[in-house]
């Protein structure tokens, strides 16, 4: 640890700090897309802020702030190195944070042990009763469904994206037109969308990202009308990734069948739970089709 206070300035992520952050999150544990960051600078330029020794030119810490839209906000990605902790950097990235987001309904996910900071020092007063529950592991895919009788399967594109883009306004009660068309258009993830054979109408869609812990890929987000049409989805959209190892899914523990899935058919662990706090009321979304949630530091459905 440095003897003295750090020479270290705040100012807001580029593009060639993605490394950097990529590599200090993963370093606290903290799973995400390897490019989520640079689409989420997309939508919200400011939304992600860093320090930076001035005298090294390392990133040493980083918090997000993302504007959702006029009248909501989510923080999340939050991590300081080790060796420059305690030094007040932290306090210094999060007021930055605050003011980027300010006047909007604040939402943030907090382990147990920080609801009470949150809620008393920061104001995040209410706390629905659901809980987020992250798992990770070796997936048992000979388990998932392969196909859907009901279904047909299609890589998102130009031209079924606006329909993607009407289901998941549907799920989340939000217009994410950038989100997913930036989300798709990044190298190292793959869109498929599930297509009721007879009506023509969306079923469920997912986007699944290579994560910052190598091996990794996540489904960020995998919604769907049932569980049956989220494991189709789930297998064949993995297919397209060589080398990886392990799954990582965020599930509400509202959507029984969801973390049915990720514990009991998967095989993954267990590895946090997390309590969902805003600053002036719930954002509710259609959770029971919610399988997977969007990245979490940015979005709270």
């Amino acid at each position: 640890m440095p003897s003295e206070i750090p020479n270290c300035i705040i100012r807001a992520m580029n593009l060639y700090d993605n490394d950097d952050i990529l590599a200090l999150c993963h370093d606290a544990f903290m799973y995400l897309g390897d490019q989520v960051n640079v689409t989420m600078m997309k939508i919200d330029h400011n939304c992600l802020h860093v320090a930076e020794d001035i005298d090294s030119g390392k990133v040493i810490g980083v918090c997000s702030g993302f504007n959702i839209n006029t009248k909501c906000a989510t923080f999340g990605e939050y991590s300081i190195a080790p060796r420059y902790r305690r030094f007040g950097i932290g306090n210094l990235l999060w007021s930055r944070c605050i003011a980027h987001c300010s006047n909007r309904n604040c939402g943030i996910l907090a382990s147990p042990k920080n609801v009470f900071k949150y809620r008393e020092k920061s104001g995040f007063c209410v706390i629905p009763s659901r809980k987020l529950v992250q798992y990770c592991g070796y997936p048992h895919l000979f388990m998932l469904n392969k196909y859907h009788e009901d279904c047909d399967f299609e890589w998102i594109n130009v031209y079924n994206l606006p329909d993607v883009i009407a289901y998941d306004e549907q799920v989340c009660g939000f217009n994410r037109t950038q989100f997913i068309q930036y989300s798709i258009g990044e190298s190292s993830s793959v869109g498929m969308m599930a297509r009721d054979i007879h009506s023509g109408k969306v079923m469920g869609y997912g986007i699944f990202r290579r994560s910052n812990q190598f091996s990794t890929i996540i489904p960020q987000p995998l919604y769907a009308t049932s569980v049956e049409i989220a494991e189709a989805l789930m297998y064949n959209a993995l297919q397209k990734f060589a080398g990886f190892d392990k799954v990582f899914m965020e599930c509400w523990d509202i959507n029984k069948e969801a973390t049915t899935l990720a514990s009991q058919k998967l095989g993954l662990e267990n590895i946090k739970t997390l309590n969902i706090m805003f600053t002036e009321y719930d954002i509710q979304a259609n959770f029971g089709n919610i399988i997977c949630n969007s990245p979490s530091q940015f979005y709270p459905f």
